[in-house]
C-alpha cells in the first residue's frame, strides 16, 4: 500500500530491501543453524554489515559488489 501511495505521489523509483530475518545477533544465529554450507553463512554475515549500517543510520548508503569476492561493500 505504501508503494502505491508513493507512486501516486509522484515517486518514480521505489527501493525494496528484503531479508529472510532481522540480521541482528539472534537472526544470524538462526541462519547459521539453518545454513547447509559455509558459503551461505559467509553471505549472511557479509549482508549483516550492510543491515547493521542501515539500522544505525536509518538510511541505506550506496553499496557496490566487489568483483573478486562477490561481497557487498559500503561505498
Amino acid at each position: 500500500m505504501l508503494a502505491v501511495e508513493a507512486k501516486n505521489g509522484g515517486q518514480q523509483k521505489i527501493q525494496a530491501h528484503i531479508f529472510p530475518t532481522r540480521l541482528d545477533i539472534d537472526g544470524i544465529d538462526f541462519l547459521r543453524k539453518e545454513a547447509s554450507d559455509i558459503e551461505t553463512i559467509r553471505f549472511w554475515e557479509n549482508l549483516q554489515v550492510i543491515y547493521q549500517d542501515f539500522e544505525k543510520a536509518k538510511k541505506l548508503r550506496s553499496i557496490k559488489v566487489d568483483k573478486m569476492s562477490g561481497y557487498y561493500l559500503l561505498k
